[in-house]
């Protein structure tokens, strides 16, 4: 940890009775301060300790990784930049959790996550097989900026909402999920915070929630696409979207204003608007 030695000016101490030679002065004083800097880290399993992110960006694997924990020393103020995770590994299976130093690994759902930074720049892989095998849980005081392509997304909690206003930016699952959680579990952005992205996809499973309490899904004009085999809920403020599924849509809802897009499900169970005019293509609709 870095030290810096202030300076607060010149000043002088009274001579005392019994001290002889010249008056003591001080041109400065040495007030060592401990200056912690900010900084984003990664710990591998099986690293004794956290290490810096190098400035390509890159976090390499070794051939036993089983998880990696990324986090901001300063995850109030600190961002953590876009992401691209090297190399392989051997196991059959990867953790990437973008949560607080402190934070416990999670349970996949239901757990409170403590947010690893401020704005989190984005996750990607340089090796495919890597990617497909890989499940993240991520949590964010700000907004997620940049696209996240991944194996399975468990939890993307956005408290600064999601903002991928690039039409390339993404947020797929590439792996059909597991036994306790989704392709994609849950997408959760924070109070008063939109969501924008060019697609939400889960390529070969399906979507948990999608929820934004209290702003929009979607811009007028620029959809966001919703594609999964199954979707359990779809719910904002206002819905832009085209959204896709040959199974079924749980629940889809605009608490207080449209839903704007257009529907292609097998069936739709609950289906809320207060506005709004969609091409609706389902078997089922109620």
């Amino acid at each position: 940890m870095p030290t810096r030695m202030l300076c607060v000016g010149t000043f002088a101490l009274p001579r005392s009775p019994l001290m002889r030679g010249p008056v003591l002065s001080f041109a400065l004083a040495a007030i060592t301060a401990s200056t912690s800097l900010a900084e984003v880290r990664y710990q591998r399993s099986g690293d004794a300790a956290p290490t810096p992110l190098p400035p390509n960006n890159l976090i390499p694997l070794t051939p036993t990784t089983t998880s990696i924990r990324i986090f901001s020393t300063n995850p109030t103020t600190e961002s953590i930049p876009a992401l691209t995770i090297t190399g392989a590994t051997q196991a059959s299976s990867l953790d990437i959790e973008v949560t607080s130093a402190s934070q416990p690994v999670p349970e996949y759902v239901g757990a409170t996550l403590s947010p690893a930074c401020l704005d989190f720049g984005g996750l990607s892989f340089a090796d495919a097989a890597t990617r497909d095998k890989a499940r993240a849980t991520i949590a964010t005081h700000g907004a997620l900026r940049g696209s996240i392509i991944i194996g399975q997304l468990i939890r993307l909690e956005a408290s600064g909402g999601i903002q991928l206003n690039d039409p390339q930016r993404t947020i797929e699952a590439t792996s059909p999920g597991s036994e306790s959680a989704r392709a994609i579990e849950s997408i959760v952005c924070g109070t008063q915070e939109s969501l924008s992205a060019a697609s939400i996809t889960a390529t070969s499973g399906d979507i948990g929630t999608i929820l934004v309490p209290t702003g929009r899904i979607g811009d007028p004009g620029a959809p966001v696409t919703i594609n999964a085999a199954n979707i359990q809920s779809v719910t904002a403020l206002e819905v832009h979207a085209d959204i896709t599924t040959p199974g079924v849509l749980n629940e889809l809802a605009a608490t207080a204003g449209g839903i704007f897009g257009t529907l292609d499900a097998g069936s739709v169970i609950d289906f809320n608007r207060t506005d709004g005019v969609w091409p609706i293509r389902a078997a089922q609709t109620s």
